[in-house]
């Protein structure tokens, strides 16, 4: 049975423990080319944690994140999200059920505990919303938009990894106030 847990992080010690401990395992796991996304830095902002659990074995990490270079009531949801190393597979051919649980029950979460104006994942590559997209249609009825410009995610505009396509959920009107390439 898959679940998704998600709350604020320093409320529940045996979900914190959890949660840093295979953070501190991926942050040390320098064979994942992304490994430095996951100091413990990184992990100051968000002000949701959550952990997905496939017959209670956590198998996905993430967060979801606000920031004020954001527009007013943004949330990033999927943010920092890493999978155990014994969940990882070599080909993405198909978003697996866990990770979209992880997704829904982030945007279920957001819609029913926090004032939102959008609810947006992003990537820095490209090619990924449309297949995305698709899935999240699919698995869980989510009717996630994109289009094909690149917003920025972080306050440093010079940082080209700061620049991230999106899919979101929300009034397209906020993204005018967004700045963008």
């Amino acid at each position: 049975m898959i679940q998704t847990k998600i709350w604020v992080p320093r409320t529940d010690p045996y979900l914190d423990s959890l949660f840093e401990e295979y953070r501190v395992l991926q942050y040390n796991d320098h064979s994942h080319h992304l490994h430095h996304n996951y100091s413990e830095q990184a992990f100051t902002e968000p002000c949701r944690f959550s952990i997905t659990f496939d017959n209670d074995i956590p198998v996905i990490f993430s967060s979801i994140l606000s920031r004020a270079c954001w527009p007013d009531k943004a949330y990033r949801i999927g943010t920092r999200t890493w999978k155990a190393n014994s969940y990882r597979v070599k080909t993405l051919t198909r978003v697996t059920p866990a990770f979209s649980d992880m997704i829904s029950s982030q945007v279920q979460y957001v819609k029913a505990n926090l004032e939102y104006s959008l609810i947006f994942a992003s990537r820095h590559y490209n090619h990924w919303q449309k297949f995305t997209t698709d899935s999240f249609k699919l698995y869980d009825n989510l009717e996630f938009k994109y289009n094909t410009r690149r917003y920025l995610t972080c306050d440093n505009c010079e940082d080209d990894t700061c620049w991230q396509r999106i899919i979101y959920l929300g009034d397209d009107s906020y993204l005018q106030n967004w700045k963008s390439k």
